[in-house]
């Protein structure tokens, strides 16, 4: 396959285009933010060079020049450093949205192995997994498959109310908890970089400050010292903002795949009540499209597999 044909294919899928969504995402976040501090650190740079030239320009003469060749050398291995983690959050964006749609996935392979093998039990997971999805499921396609093994309908069997009296997308706090403490790591890593950066420009311009015999003495290393401070009470609102901006992400991310998994919990609700041509169609919740196409195939089957039952059943169908 050629790279044309490779990104023609990867760019066309919904699933593909959800995760660069999300990597690019969380990525700008990252280097707003850094833009941000390196745009700030830069003005308080050139006033320290006007600061320096205006008192000692005449003793030291082409001090701007060698200011900041000095700082670039000794900066631009950092400066790689942190490019190269807004590269690595990227990838972790795709990584989280992996991680987002790990339910459907995993609901999606059970549908094509059930169909195989009617025996198989459907098994909850503990990490990352929608707790009311994954709890229905369990009762929904335990019923089912019981159903097909020993040929009997499922119309006498009740849903709990507890399912019964879900209409909207509920708040589950455990898949919530493990999804942001994947994205805590994230914004600890942006807040580390930033920080960083700060403080080793810094180390390096007083360090150039101490290579001039002549402003050692003065009191050039302390005002670059209380200068740092002062940046600091500019960096930690930016890391705040960086952390809102997270969770604002977070939150839109959540309410994304948690709509998607209540359309799907509805959806077999609704079949197994007896709406036997309830399919999963999800409007705005494409990245879940390829997983959805095995739901419905699966349920394509099902349909014809339990009215054979019904019909062959000596038990009168009785409605819920």
């Amino acid at each position: 396959m050629n790279v044309q044909s490779f990104s023609k294919n990867f760019f066309s899928s919904e699933l593909s285009k959800f995760k660069l969504k999300n990597g690019l995402t969380l990525s700008f976040c990252y280097y707003l933010i850094v833009c941000t501090v390196m745009y700030y650190q830069w003005v308080l740079l050139k006033l320290n060079v006007t600061y320096f030239e205006s008192i000692y320009g005449k003793q030291f003469p082409g001090f701007p020049e060698a200011f900041y060749d000095f700082l670039l050398g000794e900066s631009v291995i950092l400066l790689i450093l942190v490019g190269a983690i807004g590269i690595v959050i990227f990838f972790t964006g795709g990584f989280i949205s992996e991680l987002l749609l790990l339910p459907f996935k995993r609901i999606a392979i059970f549908c094509e192995e059930s169909l195989r093998n009617p025996n198989l039990e459907y098994e909850t997971k503990n990490f990352i997994d929608f707790q009311f999805l994954s709890r229905f499921g369990e009762f929904f396609f335990g019923q089912i498959g019981q159903a097909r093994v020993k040929k009997t309908s499922i119309d006498n069997a009740f849903i709990p109310r507890s399912f019964t009296r879900i209409h909207a997308p509920p708040f589950d706090g455990i898949f919530l908890f493990q999804f942001s403490m994947v994205m805590l790591v994230i914004l600890g890593v942006s807040a580390y970089m930033i920080i960083l950066f700060n403080t080793t420009l810094y180390s390096n311009v007083i360090e150039f400050v101490m290579t001039y015999n002549d402003l050692k003495g003065s009191n050039a290393v302390d005002f670059i010292i209380k200068q740092q401070e002062v940046f600091e009470e500019i960096i930690y609102p930016l890391i705040f903002l960086s952390m809102v901006g997270n969770l604002v992400i977070s939150a839109y991310m959540y309410a994304r795949v948690s709509g998607a998994a209540f359309g799907i919990f509805s959806t077999f609700r609704s079949f197994f009540k007896g709406n036997r041509n309830a399919r999963v169609h999800l409007i705005g919740y494409t990245f879940v499209r390829e997983h959805t196409r095995r739901l419905n195939y699966y349920l394509d089957q099902m349909e014809v597999e339990l009215e054979q039952l019904e019909a062959n059943s000596p038990v009168p169908p009785m409605k819920i």
